[in-house]
């Protein structure tokens, strides 16, 4: 039965072969007829977050800063093929519980780099060989640069994207291997997409992921902790679309759901001099599954108000010694951020074992112009002693399951030159989940400078 459930996804993949479909991100829909095009970007990024421990920490200070210069160009080798590479040089420093030590790194990066065919214009096939983006417009289920063989295919109101994917080389000059993490994973990723009216579509999304790396024996040494070794499926539906309201402005909606399954080799570490020691390895099997639901509605006045609604559930286990954890989990790859990270710019968590309720406004004041805020209330669905990602460093008390709530204040300013700006200012405050840490507030502030030219 397992392994049946295993094929399910694969066999959707097939499908998805047919036309009709839905795609990832193609950014290069416009190629040049003839030469080569440059493109570069300058990104600059300072962050400071405190209490993010939530009291554990006597001076609770981080601060980060990021300078990204990156060069590409695509070349039309003939008109069916193209080529695309680029170089990413990063300079990055980081302060932790207020110490004055500034530490930094400096690294260059392969990004994407790649080999297109496309056949007949006409027939609006593509395939793309090399790291390449896998992105869709919510950015729930993947927001990521892969190595990758992807196909695309696209009809007035049917798309499809398929691939298989995985990491070849490390990405960094820091690294000297492909992390443990994604070493040996393998992913075939799909994605349909039918418009059935002009505004009104509906999306399918599959995830096949296999990791076939060894899994260390309990008492083995080794130099890098990788804590989960998963063989996972998802399966998902969207349903989205805009709604034109008349004299009451418009209303654009998004419905996600989905399913995960499959099983994880979970790992325990305990850390020594220059290794970690194996403490405990367990198998587990999965069975989870989420649901994302909101609006957008923006009233037809000067400023396009607009106000936010929006409730997410990620399934938690209430048995964490059968041996299934019921727990949703996230495909990993995931960004989970349209304009803003809709779950929380501070919290920002995995939809795993959570509520989440949204509510917030935005509008224009000017043409260029975005300001935002948000508040959003945070409750596991079961309670539990931890939280599978997020950016507060506590864990919850396993008793209590409200979290917390937290808010937002987001600007963003674009100006024609290719420059923009986004400053963002968060805060969160503890529920009673987190014991005697409860009414205690962790403040992020984000600063983020692009120029492309």
């Amino acid at each position: 039965m397992q392994e049946f459930e295993r094929l399910v996804p694969l066999a959707a993949l097939v499908l998805m072969a047919f036309p009709g479909s839905a795609t990832f991100a193609n950014e290069d829909e416009n190629p040049e007829e003839s030469g080569a095009a440059f493109e570069f970007e300058l990104k600059l990024e300072g962050e400071q977050r405190r209490q993010s421990h939530l009291g554990e920490v006597s001076d609770d200070r981080e601060r980060n800063g990021l300078a990204e210069l990156s060069a590409s160009v695509f070349y039309p080798v003939t008109p069916q093929l193209a080529l695309f590479g680029e170089v990413i040089a990063i300079f990055e420093g980081q302060t932790t519980d207020g110490e004055r030590d500034w530490q930094s790194d400096e690294s260059l990066e392969r990004g994407e780099s790649w080999l297109r065919w496309q056949p007949d214009a006409d027939l609006n096939l593509t395939l793309k060989l090399g790291r390449q983006e896998f992105t869709e417009p919510r950015q729930w289920w993947w927001d990521e640069d892969l190595d990758a063989l992807r196909v695309d295919y696209q009809t007035n109101r049917w798309s499809l994207a398929a691939a298989l994917a995985r990491e070849t080389a490390p990405i960094s000059t820091l690294d000297s291997q492909i992390h443990p993490s994604e070493d040996d994973v393998v992913r075939a990723l799909g994605a349909v997409h039918w418009y059935w009216t002009s505004d009104q579509q509906l999306e399918a999304f599959a995830l096949y992921q296999n990791d076939r790396s060894s899994t260390p024996n309990v008492g083995d040494k080794v130099t890098q902790d990788d804590s989960v070794d998963a063989n996972l499926d998802w399966l998902g539906l969207r349903a989205s679309g805009d709604l034109r309201l008349g004299g009451y402005g418009s209303l654009i909606y998004w419905l996600d759901s989905a399913w995960v399954w499959g099983d994880e080799r979970v790992v325990e570490f305990e850390e020594g001099e220059g290794a970690f020691l194996v403490s405990d390895r367990t198998r587990r099997d999965v069975r989870g599954w989420a649901l994302d639901v909101g609006g957008l509605w923006t009233l037809p006045v000067a400023g396009q108000p607009t106000l936010r609604l929006g409730y997410a559930y990620g399934s938690g286990d209430a048995d964490p010694d059968s041996g299934l954890d019921r727990s949703f989990r996230q495909t990993g790859l995931q960004e989970n951020e349209d304009r803003i990270h809709y779950y929380g710019e501070l919290f920002d968590p995995e939809l795993s074992n959570l509520q989440v309720f949204t509510v917030g406004i935005s509008g224009l004041p000017s043409e260029n112009t975005w300001l935002a805020l948000m508040h959003h209330r945070y409750r596991q669905a079961v309670a539990a002693d931890y939280l599978r990602e997020t950016g507060i460093d506590l864990e919850p008390d396993g008793i209590a399951t409200n979290l917390g709530w937290g808010w937002d204040l987001v600007f963003q300013q674009t100006w024609e030159n290719g420059l923009s700006l986004e400053v963002i200012g968060s805060m969160f405050q503890a529920g009673r989940a987190f014991g005697e840490a409860e009414g205690e507030r962790a403040y992020r502030g984000y600063v983020e400078l692009i120029y492309e030219f």
